[in-house]
Parts: C-alpha cells; structure tokens; sequence
C-alpha cells in the first residue's frame, strides 16, 4: 500500500523517510512559497535551490515518522543544521524523492481515435 517507507542514517539516527502523496503536497508548497516549479527538479538535482532542498529533507522525514507512527520533533531549521554538518547527505534525499514522484502518465488515444 503507498510507497514503502526507507531509512536514511541523518543527524545521527536512522530515520524513517517517505516521499507519498502528503510529502510531496508539502514540497509543493514550498516549491510555491519559493516560486520554483517542481518541474525544474532536473534527475541529478542540480540547480535546486537551497530552501527546497531543506523542505525536501524535512518533508520526507516528517512524513516517513508519521507513516511509523513515530514522534517527529525536528524543525526545518534542525534540518538545515543536519545538512550543514553533511552536505552531501541532501542527494541521498532528493534520489528517494525522485524515486518515488509519480511518473506523469500521458493519455494514449485508442487505435483508429481521432
């Protein structure tokens, strides 16, 4: 049911992360609030600005709590902290998210359809 939930080692604990329906509104919501469509979110994440990143990480780990019924304390700036101690731990999170975003699905007209 939905996409599994996966554990990603993060400021010093294995924490549950999903990128579901929920995290990915929640991202699109920052994406608004930064004006940044979520469509220039290249495959590699290149060229994302910092503020989704941080909301990327910190939406998957509120969501994967949730999803494990588990207390979620951190804050948006505690995710920044994390990041600032491993930088590169943000790729890991935006692979997951990339993994699990739906793929769009374009209507293909039957056979003899005009």
């Amino acid at each position: 049911m939905g996409f599994p939930v996966k554990h990603i080692d993060f400021g010093g604990e294995k924490r549950p992360v999903k990128y579901g329906m929920n995290a990915l509104a929640i991202i699109n919501q920052t994406a608004r609030e930064l004006s940044i469509e979520l469509s220039e979110i290249k495959e590699n994440g290149e060229n994302v600005d910092f503020g989704l990143v941080r909301g990327i990480v910190y939406a998957g780990l509120l969501e994967g709590a949730r999803a494990e019924k588990k207390e979620f304390t951190l804050t948006p700036e505690d995710v920044g902290d994390f990041l600032d101690d491993d930088q590169d731990k943000s790729e890991e999170f935006m692979l997951q998210m990339l993994e699990q975003m739906p793929k769009s699905k374009k209507a293909i007209a039957p056979e003899g359809a005009v």
